[in-house]
């Protein structure tokens, strides 16, 4: 869930390695070869991160960012063993195609969390299609 890197590789382009991982070949295709084909910090992974092939990276990350929980399962399945900090968003737009997995609350959200999360801060914004649900907290190792 990578929305080809728009938003977030221009906001973290200081950061010393950004890891974008899509699924979707031609989304990766597009950031890479046209929309930050001149940045030398990003991977551009086609993949979906619930392979395990993939786990290595998301394991070493210091900030994990999905802006697309409703697009795949649980982040609970990921089982992340790892001290870094996350950002998930998810919404209640059940009527948008591919979304697989919304949610109707941030608690119910909350409850998609790995049992190694700690929250930090939880925000709603509600629009005119629903309500986008925002959790930023801590993976502890355990």
């Amino acid at each position: 869930g990578g929305w080809y890197g728009s938003i977030l590789i221009p906001a973290f382009k200081e950061v010393k390695r950004i890891t974008l991982i899509d699924k979707d070949e031609k989304v990766i295709s597009i950031a890479k070869n046209r929309l930050f084909n001149h940045y030398k910090n990003v991977d551009f992974i086609t993949s979906d991160v619930f392979h395990n092939d993939r786990k290595g990276r998301i394991q070493n990350a210091d900030l994990i960012i999905n802006t697309s929980c409703e697009h795949m399962p649980s982040m609970k399945k990921l089982a992340l063993d790892t001290n870094a900090y996350f950002a998930f968003t998810s919404n209640n737009m059940y009527d948008i195609e591919g979304h697989i997995n919304c949610v109707s609350s941030i608690e119910e959200f909350k409850w998609q969390l790995p049992d190694n999360a700690k929250v930090l801060k939880e925000d709603r914004i509600v629009d005119d299609r629903g309500t986008r649900f925002t959790i930023t907290g801590k993976l502890c190792a355990e």
